[in-house]
Parts: C-alpha cells; sequence; structure tokens
C-alpha cells in the first residue's frame, strides 16, 4: 500500500550554502516518497540534498538533473532513496556511485567567491560560476522546465549546470 506522496512538485533554482535542501526527508509514514518530481538547476554550497527518510520510502519519475554541488574537501553529502534518477550534475568531489548518473561530472566548478565556509555577507554573485567553469553548456536542455535561472534570466539551448546561468 502506498503512503502519502509529495506528487508534482518543483524544486528548481536554488542557491543553498551550508545548509539543507530537504526534499522529502521528515515523514514517519512508511511506502511514501517523491512522485513525478524534478530537482533541477539548483547550487548546493557545502551543504546536502536529502531524499529519504528514516522509515521505507518510495520515489518514483523524479529527476536530480542540472545541479552543482560544491564540496569543501569531503565527499558529496546526497543521501536519497531509490526512484530517483541523477543525470547532468557538476560534482565538485566524487559522490557515491549511486548519485553519479549520465552526463555528471567531477571538477572544480570554479565558483567566484573561493571562500565558501564563511556565512556573513554572502551573495547569490559570490557563488556564480566563473566563465570557464565546467558547468557551463553542460546542462540537459530542460528549459520548458526551468525556463529562466535563479536571477531571472533566460535558459538558452545548451544550458549551465546550477542556479545561475553562465553567459555564452
Amino acid at each position: 500500500m502506498r503512503g502519502v506522496c509529495s506528487r508534482n512538485n518543483v524544486i528548481i533554482d536554488n542557491v543553498c550554502q551550508n545548509g539543507v535542501i530537504d526534499a522529502f526527508p521528515w515523514t514517519g509514514v512508511p511506502n511514501s516518497g517523491l512522485v513525478d518530481d524534478p530537482i533541477a538547476n539548483n547550487t548546493v554550497v557545502n551543504g546536502w540534498l536529502r531524499i529519504g527518510g528514516s522509515v521505507p520510502i518510495i520515489n518514483s519519475n523524479t529527476r536530480s538533473i542540472n545541479n552543482l554541488f560544491v564540496f569543501d574537501g569531503s565527499i558529496a553529502s546526497v543521501s536519497v532513496c531509490e526512484g530517483v534518477e541523477f543525470s547532468h550534475n557538476l560534482w565538485s568531489t566524487k559522490p557515491a556511485d549511486a548519485v553519479m548518473g549520465t552526463g555528471s561530472i567531477i571538477a572544480n566548478p570554479l565558483i567566484s567567491q573561493p571562500d565558501i565556509d564563511g556565512l556573513s555577507n554572502v551573495r547569490i554573485s559570490d557563488l556564480t560560476p566563473l566563465s570557464r567553469s565546467p558547468a557551463r553548456g553542460a546542462g540537459l536542455d530542460v528549459k520548458r522546465m526551468v525556463p529562466t535561472d535563479a536571477l531571472g534570466r533566460a535558459r538558452g539551448p545548451h544550458p549551465s549546470i546550477g542556479a545561475i546561468e553562465i553567459a555564452p
């Protein structure tokens, strides 16, 4: 029997530093989960993406696409249960094989602000990838779902990975 589902939610264009994007972690209802929920074009800096819980979770047709994960010296922290497809994400450090996915890249994302540990006075521009970043033009074309970036700028036919579009 299926529990409570989170259906047709869209988690896009978020910039998260030293925090957590909790897509579906806090549930005590067995067999619940994400259904038809895209998680796309987010930038997570020294934070977590959690899609899971302490009870059996059943996700279906949920995709993590074009997300930028920056971690300062540690393994990428992604908590996930089955039923989530990962593709075209950029990881600053190697993630677990289960979340690597097709079209994913492991490389220095070359963000504007090299000191990503600070909590005060951080602006979105501090977390913007530089023009020579491997995120530039490396994303899967999902502009129907994510037509603009976190700053409201249009995404092109070869979008960047992450919340901020890098000009061609």
